[in-house]
């Protein structure tokens, strides 16, 4: 008779391969439901663009496959976006599925620069909605359907279109000239091909572009769809437009539509087709325009004071923060008048793009172009003075006409204002008396 400790071996060897048995069944009868009920085909819909015929396949397995899933889009399911019998457009992953909406999330090997773009299931008619990336560029809006389908299109601007087999979808692009970075007075846009961040010192906004529509020689509106909104998280998932005029290299005029919403990023519509139809200038949202000036990069200038800087004591009641890169200063003050009654102030005071550095034996100069800044001084010249750089402390002071109100004074041009805002002792507009310590952060 085996022992005991012989016996426990044995039925431990017995329980595992009984465990490992199980799985390889339950595997194969996994892998034997190909056909059943359990699994549907690949949601596979269409739609015409420019005249030729477009396909999306979104599935549970590798798409090139015939195996898939139900019709409800979930997370990390697949997708391919191709011309029929033609060259793929977009492929990759579901993502950020949150009710109706979602996101196609291109594979690192995608066409069209693996550009994200926002997606909208309608069970009822069964049909997806996008606003896809073309290979030439733009984008083109789509409703794919199941072929056969007799629901009616929606053309530009959500209105009636053509239907199956017409061609509903104009293709649109933000213009190549709007998008980067600008700046203004107490606010920043940035604008890319695809979406539009609004900062603010009082909140910000942020938004999918899904329409783009001329307003005549360098104006139109962009329509998006907000993902984040600051003081009105209600109004994510919402449209909005946004109008601008007078664009030229550097310049532009840009207004979000104001009325109940008062140009801060809240509200919105429900659908695309009434923000269009609602937010327009003949309505009178847009009657405050930002004149914004564009940050034409030069590459960061050679500088040690990149970071952000608070300073050590209170100016004129007032804390100011320098936030410092490469190529930009901003200064942000901050004033604390709640001791009267009054709360907290925050006053974005100018941003200046770096358009030369000089040094000097004690520190030296940033001469700054101001992009953003009260209007006397909007694309003017002024000089930040720096001494005393040791680890994390410094002495800082920019051109002004008194001690606290940095940024006021500045010239027309470059070459003017390196000559007049030189450091001297109790004259001019940069004196050594001026100078704050700093803190870097």
């Amino acid at each position: 008779m085996r022992n005991p400790v012989y016996r426990r071996k044995l039925m431990k060897k017995l329980r595992l391969f009984g465990l490992l048995a199980m799985t390889l069944v339950l595997g194969f009868v996994f892998l034997g439901c190909d056909g059943s009920a359990e699994l549907a085909e690949p949601l596979v819909l269409r739609d015409t663009i420019g005249g030729r015929t477009v396909e999306i396949t979104i599935s549970r397995t590798d798409p090139e496959s015939a195996r898939s899933a139900d019709y409800t889009v979930r997370n990390r399911d697949f997708y391919v976006i191709r011309y029929v019998a033609g060259d793929v457009i977009s492929r990759g992953r579901i993502s950020n599925v949150s009710g109706n909406t979602f996101k196609f999330t291109p594979s690192p090997d995608s066409p069209c620069d693996g550009i994200e773009f926002e997606g909208t299931r309608n069970n009822d008619n069964n049909t997806v909605s996008a606003s896809i990336p073309l290979p030439g560029g733009g984008f083109a809006n789509a409703v794919f359907r199941a072929s056969g389908s007799t629901q009616t299109d929606t053309g530009p601007g959500g209105g009636p279109g053509p239907g199956p087999g017409g061609d509903s979808t104009p293709t649109w692009s933000v213009p190549a000239g709007l998008r980067g970075t600008w700046l203004a007075y107490m606010q920043k846009w940035t604008i890319s091909g695809t979406t539009i961040l609004n900062e603010t010192i009082h909140g910000s906004y942020e938004g999918t572009i899904v329409n783009h529509r001329a307003d005549g020689s360098g104006a139109g509106y962009i329509t998006i769809r907000y993902t984040r909104v600051d003081i009105e998280s209600a109004a994510v998932g919402k449209y909005y437009v946004i109008h601008y005029k007078n664009l030229a290299d550097t310049t532009v005029y840009i207004s979000g539509a104001l009325g109940v919403e008062f140009g801060t990023g809240a509200g919105g519509k429900d659908t695309r087709a009434e923000a269009e139809a609602t937010y327009t200038v003949a309505n009178n949202y847009f009657e405050i325009y930002n004149t914004l000036n564009k940050l034409i990069s030069t590459g960061p200038q050679n500088h040690p004071l990149a970071g952000t800087w608070e300073s050590d004591n209170e100016i004129a009641m007032s804390d100011y923060r320098l936030v410092i890169t490469g190529e930009t200063v901003n200064l942000i003050v901050v004033t604390d008048l709640s001791v009267w009654g009054m709360g907290i102030t925050i006053e974005d005071r100018f941003t200046g793009q770096i358009v030369n550095v000089r040094t000097t034996d004690a520190g030296g100069y940033l001469t700054l172009r101001y992009l953003a800044a009260g209007e006397a001084n909007l694309n003017r010249y002024g000089v930040l003075y720096w001494q005393d750089l040791e680890g994390s402390k410094v002495r800082i002071v920019v051109a002004a006409t008194n001690a606290t109100a940095w940024g006021g004074q500045s010239r027309d041009t470059q070459e003017q204002a390196e000559t007049d805002f030189v450091l001297t002792a109790s004259v001019g507009n940069l004196r050594p008396e001026w100078l704050q310590p700093f803190t870097r952060q």
